[in-house]
């Protein structure tokens, strides 16, 4: 872990190169140097070139092409021994632990903006190799890509940034980040932002790291125990404002998945509810590093390698071997393209010690009308060290680029780490005796399920669980915590899925009670010249009550009440929250609105359960409202299975909508007491009078094999499902309470109503 507050930055080679360098936390005579982004390299016929390719595609109707490249970190072998010079010949080097890092790439084509930026997702392991692949639209594109890099003098114009994050220590400062949703929403209208880039997820980050900075929607104060130079001071804010982007991506990347693809054009940044997270003196945090630099360019000889020329009549698909094999325990990847236009299919052998790239080339294949195809299908076969060899399915692609990551091949890695947590063997009449950790992660469907179990007992200690099931990965993988208290309580968390699934990414858990936010927000359409489009909202009078009996015997409750709403209207709660699967909060209330004849109506709001998150953001659009269905499991054979996993949507012309997940589980303590799993709350808006049908799936895993079985499935427009005994219903079939008629139905208010005082042009 390193020391924030003791860090260096030694300048070298007659002070034309600098270097940043940290020291470890607990071994003084550690440190850790900062890497720099730079080109990987690639051997092609024997040759050792830099991973950089242009392919221009000439056609009848012009030319396009595409620049893929591969960028890594990396420390300039000359910057240990001027550390050394500087810092003592004994002290020794250590390498950064990646949490997590996203890169960035800044560059200008004639097709796009000044600065447009792109983003990708590095390995998170080894060298955080990232692989670029930009689509050169225009003939004039593929000229500025010659013009800026087949110079060879100096470096181009495009830059790298990595945001990478690593364990550290919160020094003498209490960090309060805050992201008001208000303030983001009232941007995004004067700048007319698409709301079809918050659907995209690398439109998503490359946007939202801009849009919080211009609309100054996100904040950051620091409350210093000891005062600190200015430049530590900005480097702490600098963290603290990333850490909130963090915060940010990660509740926009919640809601895409959500809504599903087919919705990602009603996806906007007000779907994300305002919120404040505290990070408190000593706290373990993820430190933010973000190392920069640009591409070079490259002489006559190297880029006449790079350059290539193609046809619409040639395939020529880059093959991307990401995974790190060797400490995968994988011993070999065997990919193999077959297309129409070779006789016969082409394979390629990817080792720990071989290049991490293959190009496949074949003559063009044209089908009955004469059109080219661009169609092939590739597979893969896995030799693992250890155990059995597997081959994949076969795929079908399109794209000129594959990649073959660590989750194709079937190698999860998590680790966790806890931070604030009074834990009562580090400081007498603490309340925490420990935590428990249980992770489960499927690797494909009617595969065996992986499940572990790790106990905690201090801050900063970190556990780490790894999956080597060598079968492409088919779920994201979920963990569950339980606190239990020196006297004798015991409160579980509802279990958590991590989506998308990210490798080598480090987990913090939090103290079981902490603030937490429920957000109300309401935003009626404008029409050219300002007025409200109909329908719109008017009104709403809702009242929010968090319980967590018996731990919240007072009830928390909290009322949103404005009843002349125009365009927008946000309010925010605040309020404790206990980390229990059991707590909920619930909303009951009127919203009122006028229909699209601008009829004033009023709709009720009844028993709307919200499960255990640290925030909420409850959308009411013109006109849909939030609807609950519980799903119970207190029939479920848990003698028999493990585990129950529910999978849920809503379908619309589309496609999938509203998807979510469940999982249920019982814990056991290690003195083998079982805590059986709390109902789940799957909420989803709906139209007035619209139907609340949604489809479901269970699959029921068995105990002893870990194996799934499939159990009930269908569509259903209820607001209870109870899951039955076992897989065929046993003697207790599955049953649900319909959906209250007052829920559903309308009523039309006077022209005098207070509630609705708001006058629609």
């Amino acid at each position: 872990m390193i020391n924030i507050q003791d860090s260096r930055v030694i300048k070298y080679d007659n002070d034309r190169k600098s270097v940043t360098v940290y020291r470890d936390f607990a071994n003084t005579n550690l440190w850790y140097i900062v890497p720099k982004p730079q080109l990987a390299t690639q051997t092609v016929d024997g040759i050792t070139l830099p991973a950089f390719a242009l392919t221009e595609f000439r056609t009848n109707s012009g030319s396009a092409g595409t620049v893929t490249f591969t960028t890594e970190l990396v420390i300039d072998p000359e910057a240990y021994q001027a550390v050394k010079n500087v810092l003592g010949q004994g002290i020794e080097f250590g390498q950064f632990v990646w949490n997590d890092a996203q890169a960035f790439l800044t560059l200008t084509l004639p097709s796009t903006a000044p600065d447009t930026q792109l983003n990708v997702t590095p390995s998170n392991f080894g060298s955080n190799a990232a692989t670029f692949i930009i689509d050169l639209k225009t003939a004039a594109d593929v000229k500025a890509i010659r013009d800026i890099f087949d110079s060879g003098v100096g470096l181009s114009t495009w830059s790298i940034q990595y945001v990478a994050t690593t364990l550290s220590q919160l020094p003498a400062v209490k960090a309060t980040v805050t992201y008001d949703c208000a303030i983001a929403a009232s941007y995004q209208k004067t700048v007319h932002i698409d709301r079809n880039v918050w659907g995209s997820e690398t439109g998503r980050r490359t946007t939202i790291r801009e849009y919080m900075q211009k609309s100054d929607s996100g904040k950051v104060d620091l409350a210093w125990s000891v005062q600190p130079s200015d430049e530590f001071r900005q480097r702490v804010h600098d963290w603290a404002f990333t850490t909130l982007e963090g915060l940010v991506q990660a509740a926009a990347d919640d809601v895409a998945r959500r809504l599903g693809a087919s919705a990602a054009d009603d996806f906007s940044i007000n779907s994300i509810g305002s919120f404040q997270r505290v990070y408190q003196e000593n706290e373990v945090i993820d430190w933010t590093i973000m190392p920069q630099g640009f591409l070079p360019t490259f002489d006559k000889t190297v880029w006449s390698r790079l350059d290539k020329t193609v046809d619409n009549r040639t395939l020529d698909v880059s093959v991307t071997m990401s995974a790190d094999l060797k400490n995968a325990g994988i011993r070999k990847v065997t990919v193999t393209i077959d297309y129409p236009g070779k006789g016969q299919p082409e394979s390629n052998a990817f080792t720990a010690d071989t290049a991490n790239t293959w190009h496949y080339e074949s003559n063009g294949f044209f089908g009955a009308n004469k059109q080219f195809v661009s169609e092939y299908t590739y597979w893969y076969q896995v030799e693992p060290e250890d155990g059995d060899a597997f081959t994949s399915p076969p795929f079908k692609s399109s794209s000129d680029q594959l990649q073959i990551s660590n989750t194709d091949l079937g190698y999860q890695q998590a680790e966790f780490i806890c931070s604030n947590i009074a834990f009562a063997s580090e400081k007498p009449g603490n309340n925490v005796d420990f935590v428990l950790i249980d992770f489960t992660y499927l690797p494909t469907a009617g595969s065996k399920l992986f499940v572990d179990q790790r106990k905690v007992t201090k801050n900063a200690q970190a556990v780490q669980f790894r999956s080597h099931s060598y079968q492409p990965s088919g779920a994201n993988y979920s963990y569950a915590v339980t606190y239990v208290l020196t006297n004798g309580d015991i409160i579980v968390n509802q279990p958590q899925s991590v989506y998308p699934v990210v490798n080598s990414q480090t987990l913090t858990v939090y103290s079981m009670i902490a603030p937490a936010d429920f957000t109300v927000t309401v935003m009626n359409d404008t029409i050219p010249g300002g007025s409200i489009a109909l329908p719109a909202i008017t009104g709403v009078s809702l009242t929010t009550g968090y319980t967590d009996q018996p731990d919240s015997p007072d009830r928390q409750t909290h009322k949103f009440h404005e009843l002349g709403i125009e365009d927008y209207y946000t309010g925010t709660w605040e309020y404790q929250a206990v980390k229990r699967s059991t707590s909920t909060v619930q909303v009951d209330g009127t919203v009122y609105y006028r229909d699209k004849n601008n009829t004033r109506k009023s709709v009720a709001v009844r028993k709307v359960r919200y499960g255990n998150t640290p925030s909420f953001a409850l959308d009411v659009f013109p006109v849909q409202l939030p609807f609950t269905v519980t799903f119970d499991p207190s029939l479920v054979d848990w003698k028999t299975y493990i585990q129950v996993e529910v999978q849920m949507y809503r379908a619309s012309g589309s496609g999938k909508t509203d998807i979510d997940s469940c999982i249920f589980k019982p814990t056991t303590l290690s003195n083998g007491t079982t805590i059986l799993p709390s109902p789940y709350y799957y909420t989803f808006a709906r139209e007035v009078d619209a139907s609340t049908e949604f489809q479901y799936a269970t699959t029921y895993f068995e105990a002893g094999t870990n194996r799934g079985v499939e159990g009930p499935q269908g569509s259903y427009d209820n607001n209870t499902l109870v899951l039955p005994h076992d897989t065929k219903g046993g003697t207790k079939p599955v049953y649900s309470v319909r959906l209250p008629a007052s829920d559903v139905l309308t009523r039309d208010l006077d022209e005098t109503d207070k509630a609705d005082e708001t006058d629609l042009v």
